[in-house]
Parts: structure tokens; sequence; C-alpha cells
């Protein structure tokens, strides 16, 4: 009879370990799905932190570029309103040129009696300080007309 309790518990503890060990197999099957899932998990994460870093160093490229462009755009400012200062500079200068009165001989060359016909015009002309000849001067009057 003792081999028969002795075989029974035996039998009792296969029964036991084949239960235990349907239960890990079990479990295994589980933790390996949940491992696949993981790893699945894992490989988009690292496609997309390549993704972001590969649209980081553009980022950083793009923001590079507009600094050029903006250090560029300001150099070309300043180069505009230094141009802008001296033409307003030189626009002070010619008004104040312009409020000027013309010299004296400019005046006479712009003065001249109502002229109705060719005839006036010509005896405008005429009547105009005519140079003298040169042997009719004495050397002091140099350039002057000589008077009759």
């Amino acid at each position: 009879m003792n081999q028969f309790i002795i075989g029974g518990i035996l039998l009792a503890a296969l029964g036991a370990s084949g239960l235990y060990i349907k239960a890990q197999h079990a479990e295994n099957a589980t933790l390996t799905i949940e491992r696949d899932a993981a790893l699945l998990t894992i490989d988009a994460m690292q496609k997309g932190l390549t993704a972001l870093d590969k649209l980081n160093q553009q980022n950083q490229q793009a923001q590079t570029k507009l600094r050029q462009q903006v250090s560029h755009v300001n150099t070309s400012m300043a180069d505009r309103d230094q141009h802008i200062q001296r033409l307003e500079a030189e626009n002070e200068n010619l008004k104040l040129w312009s409020n000027t009165a013309l010299p004296d001989d400019v005046v006479r060359l712009q003065q001249h009696p109502a002229i109705t016909g060719a005839d006036d015009y010509q005896a405008w002309l005429s009547g105009r300080h005519t140079l003298q000849p040169a042997s009719e001067q004495r050397p002091d009057e140099r350039g002057t007309p000589q008077s009759p």
C-alpha cells in the first residue's frame, strides 16, 4: 500500500508539474508577444527620433541662413540710410546755393528789352557792348570798351 501512496503522490506531483509547466509556457508566450510589441515600439521611436534629428539639423541650417540674410539686410539698410543722409546733406547744400543771388554778369546776360520782331532783335544784338580793337585800348583798360 505504501507503494500506492507513493505512486499517488508521484502522480499528483507529476500532474502539478505538468500544470506548472503549462502555465509557464502560457506566460512565456504572453511575454514573447509583449517583447515583440515593445521591440516594434522601440523601432518606431528610433525612426521618429531619427526623423526629429534630421528635422532639427534642417531647422538649424535654415536659422543660420536666415541669420545671414538678416545680417545682409541690416548691412544694406545701413548703407541705404547713409546714402539718404548724404543726399539730404547735398540737397540742403543745393537749397542754400540756389537761394544765393546770381553774379552781376549772369544777371546782365539774362536782361534784354522786349523784342517784338527780327529788326528789334538785330538792333539789340548790334547795340550791345561791342569789343573795341586792341589797338584802340590802353594797356590798363584791357577788356573794357573805349568810350568815343
